[in-house]
């Protein structure tokens, strides 16, 4: 049977709205490329001021900070005009001033921490404590050049330490020195008699004497050109401050090889490791007794005996003193000028050099404590000069040092 198929409904009619046409829009106009302006500063001359030095006065900070001073600009101050040196050779001289302006505020400080009480068991916050110091028994230490400067202070420290304590001077005149600076410091000092430049007079003195320490310190200054020293004189300096030094510890070492322990201290100078003009023998000397001592302490190692080097720098000593009767040698010499502007520069620095005790508390620590160094620079202008010399090209150091000296 045929299935009747539905019909579809009719078609309703749909209104179609009529198409608009879009707005015609008109183009934009192309403007023409425009150049950026830069502006241009006018050109400005530099300004160079005149050479001058200007001081600033730092704020003083008190106690209360809310009533610390402003810092204070004072008028500048121009340079003479014979003054003629570089600028970054006067900033040299300045640190090293400063540096001993710094080391004099150090021992002050040093000097009252010693003085102040102290309670046992207890330290207080930044205090270095020792903890390589031998607590030795007292022991026997010769001193040489006893009489002055670094020895007659060493002699007096090393009786402060509890040991026997032995200076040796030249002459009764100058034991008596060293005996009137022990009672005056409250301790005990024995002095011999001996002439270190003396073989015999060397192995008088020290026959029969078991040293554990000897500090060989006797010394003097030569201020002469190599120009103007004659040989005798150069032997007398090598004779004293090389050859005797090493004279005295061979005499000493047979002792101190049979008790297994020994302190050889020998005192050099910051001109064992530099050199400048005008006292070229005497730091030939002090060069030759590093080379020494660099080799005796090598080879007495093995023994227990420690060698030790002592440099200091500019300390007020009696040895500064003789520079004058050395110049005064020299009349007539091509080098006068630049002696009597060597002379100046050692009266200038003088008031700012440290003080002999200083040294000698390096040297009797040496003595006493277990693990010595090999070198002890003493003093800051001792370090600064060390470290100038290592990083300062050889050209520009002489150069700044004919400036100074006038050569």
């Amino acid at each position: 049977m045929a299935v009747p198929v539905p019909l579809a409904p009719p078609a309703v009619p749909v209104a179609l709205a009529p198409l608009v046409p879009p707005e015609v829009v008109p183009p934009l106009p192309v403007l023409p490329p425009v150049e950026p302006v830069v502006p241009v500063a006018p050109p400005v001359e530099p300004v160079v001021p005149p050479l001058e030095v200007v001081v600033l006065l730092l704020p003083v900070v008190p106690l209360d900070p809310a009533v610390a001073t402003p810092p204070v600009l004072v008028a500048p101050v121009p340079l003479p005009p014979v003054l003629d040196v570089p600028c970054w050779v006067v900033g040299v001289v300045g640190l090293v001033v400063f540096l001993s302006l710094e080391q004099a505020t150090t021992r002050d400080r040093h000097s009252a921490a010693v003085a102040a009480p102290r309670r046992r068991g207890f330290f207080r916050i930044g205090q270095k404590l020792s903890v390589g110091s031998l607590n030795m028994a007292p022991k026997a230490v010769l001193t040489t050049g006893a009489n002055s400067g670094i020895g007659l202070e060493t002699v007096l420290e090393v009786a402060r330490r509890g040991h026997r304590s032995i200076g040796s001077v030249r002459s009764e005149a100058k034991a008596e020195v060293v005996s009137q600076a022990a009672a005056e410091a409250g301790v005990e000092v024995e002095t011999i008699l001996m002439d270190v430049a003396d073989a015999d007079s060397c192995e008088a003195a020290l026959e029969g004497l078991e040293l554990y320490g000897l500090v060989n310190n006797a010394g003097y200054t030569n201020t002469g050109a190599i120009e103007d020293v004659d040989d005798e004189e150069a032997r007398r300096q090598l004779e004293t401050m090389l050859i005797a030094p090493m004279r005295l510890t061979r005499l000493a070492l047979p002792h101190m090889r049979a008790a297994g322990e020994g302190r050889v201290i020998n005192v050099s100078s910051i001109y064992g490791r530099t050199t400048t003009p005008l006292t070229g023998w005497y730091q030939a000397a002090k060069h030759g007794l590093e080379g020494v001592s660099d080799a005796l302490r090598l080879e007495v190692a093995s023994a227990g005996i420690k060698v030790v080097l002592v440099e200091p720098g500019g300390f007020k000593t009696g040895i500064w003193e003789e520079m004058a009767a050395d110049v005064a040698g020299h009349e007539g010499s091509p080098f006068e000028s630049s002696y009597q502007r060597s002379l100046s520069l050692t009266r200038i620095t003088q008031p700012v050099m440290g003080h002999p005790r200083q040294c000698a508390r390096v040297i009797a620590g040496a003595l006493t404590t277990r693990f010595p160094r090999a070198r002890y620079l003493v003093g800051y202008d001792a370090q600064a000069l060390a470290l100038m010399d290592q990083v300062t090209p050889t050209s520009i150091k002489d150069r700044v040092t004919r400036l100074m000296m006038g050569l």
